[in-house]
């Protein structure tokens, strides 16, 4: 159970230029990830070369969280950047 989020400036900025519905749905699928983790439509998969040792999580096909877990136990996460694929040209 993941039982803290903290958010970069970057997903910050981001997520206010969503529209209202995205962010409800990003706020609400956030909050069912911290209670199950394990589930797996979310599609969590490791990223590679720069964003080594970040995970992307799948909101809706075209809207993807980037995020890492800061403690050992899973149960802090840092939350980058929210957006479409684009997010990993940043």
């Amino acid at each position: 159970m993941i039982k803290k989020f903290y958010y970069s400036s970057q997903f910050e900025k981001n997520f206010s230029k969503l529209e209202k519905n995205l962010r409800t749905e990003a706020i609400e699928e956030l909050n069912s990830f911290a209670e199950n983790p394990e589930q797996t439509h979310y599609r969590i998969h490791p990223l590679r070369k720069k964003f080594s040792g970040w995970f992307s999580m799948t909101i809706s096909p075209d809207l993807l969280i980037i995020f890492k877990f800061t403690k050992a136990d899973h149960s802090a996460v840092l939350v980058h950047n929210i957006g479409t694929h684009e997010i990993y040209l940043n």
